[in-house]
Order: structure tokens, then sequence, then C-alpha cells
């Protein structure tokens, strides 16, 4: 069976469907030349042949972001197929601006909440990709996903701005918002990811991150499964592995800047921080320098599956614009900027991606599609925009593809 996706024909036949075997120990896998993380409850995965169509991405969601003095709780979810973008309530456990995060497959992780606008912190909050409902996290990571949600329900359809407030339902302990088992209190007796990570490194356990981090970069490993996040105020890297939802510290980033971004390929992320460039390769958790493109992390960048980023070449609300080509780590200008902005609340999709909000002088819910293929911008009417504040900037984004969202968070 084939269906159309914008331009791209999705080809059913094409698509390698695993079942995983009995697991080992804890939930390792093995597919007979890799061992693996499963994610907990998942008995079945749909995945596709190349990175393009691993994954199909149908919906995205922005977390979080600001106005004036002012940090939100907010989720917003967009559907690609028809550029409509839908409020689902006040779902973060914590406000957040200037913001970044990480997506896996099913679930989406945005850091540095903090209890008033400004402010460093370890935290992470977290939504699932169905229906963006916000989640606590349990503090068994071999067992079954202890996640649970809070808060305002969502829903797919225009809603009032609403509010509520975060819910009590800790897995752990029944009282209080469970934010993630504490900074160097595994649960268990060794690292559950070290015979996986070339590193060697320990788990941390839980959401949390090692250090406190404001404004940093965030890129994600979408093959891999796993986040990286790094700058805000630290050159200290912390790895999100997905399927245990296990925090690590990983290789030095050699950039500290606030004010980061970052953008993904299939084989690396690309930071910006402060002006100075890094990049990570996946296989081997490695920084380098790349000499081209982004200038200042103010500016975002949108990722592409296609082997492209786009982002901003100067600081905020500016015009330049660049098209970076990752096979050559090497950027062209572009004309077609539609305003002077930045702040961006970017957020990747299957064959377009999408600017949901962004700052020219002010925090607007300003929205722009991005078309990959042949690099126009449109901009949307009111249906596209995101709803619940009037002005959102600096937020997070996540991507996803309802076909394992659904399945995965089937009943919610």
């Amino acid at each position: 069976m084939a269906f159309k996706l914008g331009s791209t024909a999705v080809i059913g036949t094409t698509s390698a469907v695993y079942t995983p075997p009995p697991a080992a120990a804890n939930g390792l896998f093995s597919d007979g030349t890799n061992t693996f993380w499963s994610y907990p409850g998942t008995a079945l995965v749909t995945i596709g042949a190349t990175y393009l169509t691993r994954t199909i991405m149908t919906h995205g969601f922005m977390a979080g972001g600001y106005k004036g003095s002012n940090p939100w709780r907010s989720v917003n979810k967009t559907w690609h197929a028809n550029d409509i973008t839908y409020y689902c309530g006040e779902q973060l456990d914590r406000p957040v601006a200037y913001t970044d995060g990480v997506w896996s497959d099913f679930n989406g992780y945005i850091f540095g909440g903090t209890s008033g606008f400004q402010g460093s912190s370890t935290h992470t909050s977290s939504i699932n990709l169905h229906n963006g409902i916000g989640r606590t996290r349990g503090r068994d990571v071999f067992g079954t996903n202890t996640s649970t949600p809070y808060g305002y329900g969502g829903n797919d359809a225009p809603g009032a701005a609403g509010s509520s407030t975060a819910g009590q339902d800790n897995p752990a302990s029944g009282t209080g918002v469970n934010t993630g088992v504490p900074y160097g209190s595994y649960v268990g007796t060794a690292s559950p990811d070290a015979s996986l990570d070339p590193r060697g490194n320990t788990g941390l356990g839980g959401w949390e991150m090692s250090v406190v981090r404001d404004a940093s970069a965030g890129g994600v490993d979408q093959v891999g499964q796993a986040g990286y996040v790094t700058g805000g105020g630290s050159s200290v890297t912390n790895r999100l592995h997905f399927g245990t939802e296990v925090m690590y510290i990983g290789a030095d980033s050699g950039a500290s800047g606030n004010h980061g971004s970052a953008g993904h390929g299939e084989s690396a992320i690309y930071c910006i921080m402060a002006g100075s460039r890094r990049k990570m390769t996946f296989s081997n958790q490695t920084w380098a320098a790349y000499t081209s493109g982004h200038t200042d992390g103010i500016c975002k960048i949108l990722s592409a599956k296609q082997g492209h980023l786009y982002g901003g070449t100067g600081a905020n609300v500016t015009t330049g614009q660049y098209k970076f080509t990752i096979s050559t780590e090497t950027s062209a200008s572009m004309t077609n900027k539609v305003r002077a902005m930045g702040e961006e609340n970017f957020q990747m999709g299957q064959n377009w991606g999408y600017c949901l909000g962004n700052y020219d002088d002010q925090q607007n819910n300003h929205t722009v599609k991005y078309t990959y293929s042949n690099d126009a911008q449109l901009v949307l009417g009111s249906a596209a925009r995101p709803k619940g504040h009037t002005g959102q900037s600096s937020a997070a984004a996540f991507s996803a593809a309802a076909s394992l969202t659904a399945t995965y968070y089937a009943g919610s």
C-alpha cells in the first residue's frame, strides 16, 4: 500500500518491521549485530530503510517560550499536512524561556525550566509526542514505563487559552511533581549504557542535567535515539539516552556560551554558542570546530532530513540568512528571509519546516513555512499560528510520526 505525504511517496513495503527478541537482563536487546536498549512497553517498532524514511514526520510541538518578562508552560501542536496549530494547554511542570530541547520518537524534553523568567537550572521537563500531555518520571528505568500525564488533557481542536496547575501524580511517592531521579542517584549497580557508550560514561539517572544551564543548545541523534545538550553557561555535554531516559556526561564541547542554538543531520549536530561553532559526530561522540554558517546563537537553526540546515547570519532581529550544506560544511547566503527576526521557534518536518513565533522587536506568533526542496518561505495565516498566548519566542520544538506515537500512547 502506498500513500503520499506532501510530495513524498511512502511505500509501505519499504519499511522494515522489527519485532525485538526476548529481552536479556534489564531490557537489553540484540539484533545480531548491535546491542541496544528498548523503549519500555514497546513490543513492535516500524522503521524505514533510510534516514529520510525511518519515520515520516506528520506533526510537531512547540513548548515554552516567553513574552516580555513572562515565561510560559504552554504547548502547541502543529499538523504538518494542513498547517494547523492547536493549543494543548499549560503542560510543562515549570515555565521556561530561552530554552532548547531534544526529542525521541515518542517524547520531547525541554531544558532549563525555572520558577521565574530567567535563571539557570538542571531541570528537564517532558511531554509525550502524541497529544502533547506533560509527563512525570518514575524511578524504575528498567521496568514498565512509569511516566504519567498531568495537567490539562490537551485536545486536537482549537480551544480557548486555559490554565491548569501541575498535577500531583508522582509515581515514586504519590505526592508532588516528580522532577526525575536526582543527579548521582542512579537506580542500579552499574551504568546501563556503559557497554554501548564508546566513552564508557556512567549513568546519572532520570532526566536532570548534571550542570545548571540557561539558553543552551540541544541536538538530536535520530537514528541512535539520543539527545545532547551543551552550552548555556557550561561546556559540559549531557547525553540523554531515550530508550532508558537516563542522562549521561559526555565529551566537553569546548564552548560554554549562553544563547546557544543547534541543528542536526544524520551523523552530527552543529552548534553555535556565543560565536563559537562546534560540531559533534554521533559515531564517536567527539567535538570539533567548523567554520561556516551561524555567527550567533540568538538566531536559531531549522533542521532538515534532506542534508541541509537553515539559520541566521547575525544576532537578534537581523535579515541575514543562510543555507548550510552538511556534506561540505559550507553555507550559501539566502535573500528571501521574510522579516528581520531572531529567537525563532523552528520546528522540523518531513518535507518542510516551520517558524512558529519569533522576536522582531517584540515576541509574536508570526508563522512561516520553509519548503526544503526549493528553500521557499511562505507566511501563513492565523490557523497555523501558535495559540494560548499573544506572543512567544525562544521555545523548544519537537517533531513526530503519528504512526509511532499513536501506538505507543494508545488510549492516552
